[in-house]
């Protein structure tokens, strides 16, 4: 699996028809994040618009999404969108579907496929933060376990990178990823998994969290 900040570097500027079918398209770069960072494959999913409509009816998001539903004239509206959400808005013939980055201010940044309709590359887009552009999020369920390494539990921003700190034992962390891969430290082979830590996504070892 991948992180976030992975899978952007990866894909930004690169043209990907997903499924195979009309081209490149935004719901092909939403499929291709499901792959590489959720490990979710899934076929056909209808129009940007669909995803969001048949949110509590279609078993794939069901079953490992939650929903936000966007008002973005509530003050707490900000903090109703984390990186690594997946947006949507309803509004126009098909819809829209991206990968949100951030919110500040009156504006959201996000990276998305087809944003003109002329098959885009993934492109970085800042665009208003109204309920025009963003409808809802579907948000990646996770599971919440404990940090249980004396001296704490060294984390890192690739899964082959050195540690860049230690998450202190004790510590809750949003588990996003469970099985993202193996490691090898000091001779030793560990599972990893990726949970939120500090508002990033980062690599740990699975066996020092407890749920």
């Amino acid at each position: 699996m991948m992180t976030y900040k992975e899978f952007i570097k990866e894909y930004l500027g690169k043209k990907i028809d997903y499924d195979g079918y009309a081209g490149v398209q935004c719901v092909d770069f939403a499929k291709l994040y499901l792959d590489k960072c959720f490990g979710i494959k899934c076929g056909s999913m209808g129009d940007a618009k669909e995803w969001w409509y048949n949110r509590n009816t279609n078993p794939i998001i069901k079953k490992n999404f939650d929903f936000i539903i966007i008002n973005n004239k509530r003050p707490t509206a900000t903090n109703s969108v984390f990186k690594g959400d997946i947006g949507i808005r309803t509004s126009g013939t098909y819809g829209h579907i991206f990968v949100c980055d951030h919110v500040k201010g009156k504006s959201i940044t996000y990276y998305d496929e087809n944003g003109t309709g002329n098959h885009d590359a993934v492109t970085k887009r800042n665009k208003p933060f109204t309920n025009y552009y963003v409808t809802g999020i579907l948000r990646k369920k996770t599971e919440t376990m404990t940090v249980s390494a004396n001296g704490g539990l060294h984390y890192y921003e690739h899964i082959k990178s050195n540690p860049i700190g230690a998450i202190p034992n004790g510590t809750k962390v949003k588990v996003i990823v469970k099985n993202a891969g193996t490691k090898t430290v000091n001779k030793k082979k560990y599972k990893m998994c990726i949970v939120w830590f500090n508002n990033e996504q980062y690599y740990v070892a699975q066996e020092y969290l407890k749920g």
